[in-house]
């Protein structure tokens, strides 16, 4: 009877890495800095102190009431019609003769029309400011942002009513216009959101560039971490044309020792045309003497 032998591979004790180990990551990888450190991560919100919790709310104030008040033009159609005619009257040149009823109807549609979109967008865009002061990347420059928005649309002279208008939109119009100037005082002159603000642009900056004085737009540029000082980029030059001129030791040696035996051989050269001439010369010598 015929017995088969049968194999047992070895096994080894050394784990074996599997296709999927060996495959590189591809999930983002946080930054480094100069030193091969990886750098901190930047906060996505700092403590906000109550002056920016109050404007936050005033800005939320604004974009209510400029909701509102542009709602509020949509009754009182009498009102806005003789509001219509007494701005026809005092348009001189472009004045409309004559001011029909049905032109009446068409600019108090334009009117409302007008009003109500320019409260929704102006509304989203404080909203969005709104959330902007509470994140560190965008708190320091959404609060420019915000004085460019309510210096293009006036929201701060909404305080003053216009007459002519019905009441309860002038009403919503100089809550706008209080909520509008609070907001711009609570976000600039109290010294807790000064802080806060320079918190958010300092969180911003690279550990190793903190304390250091922001360059002006025409000033000298900062200097990076390895090349800090006067003359360091010379100094960086000469050191890496130091390193380089010391890698190739071998090429600098082969050079000379090429152009020392150039020179030998031009000697060796000279030497023997020397001795030529003077072998010739004594032998012309001998044949004159003869």
């Amino acid at each position: 009877m015929i017995r088969h032998a049968t194999y047992t591979a070895p096994v080894s004790d050394t784990p074996q890495k599997t296709s999927s180990d060996a495959r590189p990551s591809l999930r983002k990888q946080p930054p480094t800095t100069a030193a091969g450190t990886r750098g901190a991560e930047i906060p996505k919100r700092l403590p906000t102190p109550r002056t920016i919790d109050y404007a936050c709310i005033a800005l939320g104030v604004t974009a209510v009431a400029l909701v509102v008040r542009g709602l509020t033009l949509l009754g009182s159609t009498s009102k806005l019609n003789a509001l219509m005619i007494k701005a026809n009257n005092n348009a001189g040149s472009k004045k409309k003769v004559p001011y029909t009823a049905s032109q009446i109807a068409d600019d108090v549609h334009k009117y409302r029309q007008g009003a109500v979109l320019q409260g929704v967008i102006i509304a989203f865009a404080l909203v969005l400011l709104l959330l902007a002061y509470r994140r560190v990347r965008t708190a320091s420059g959404s609060r420019w942002a915000m004085l460019i928005v309510m210096l293009f649309t006036f929201l701060p002279l909404s305080v003053v009513p216009i007459h002519g208008l019905p009441v309860a939109s002038n009403v919503a119009g100089v809550i706008v216009g209080l909520a509008s100037i609070a907001a711009l005082v609570l976000v600039f002159l109290p010294k807790p959101s000064q802080k806060y603000f320079r918190d958010c642009r300092e969180a911003l900056v690279p550990p190793e560039l903190r304390g250091q004085p922001r360059p002006g737009l025409f000033g000298p540029r900062r200097q990076r971490p390895g090349l800090a000082g006067p003359g360091g980029r010379a100094a960086a030059a000469r050191a890496a044309q130091t390193q380089a001129a010391s890698e190739r030791p071998e090429r600098t040696g082969g050079a000379s020792k090429a152009r020392a035996k150039v020179r030998s051989d031009a000697d060796a050269v000279a030497h023997g045309a020397e001795l030529a001439r003077s072998r010739a010369k004594a032998s012309k010598s001998r044949r004159t003497t003869d």
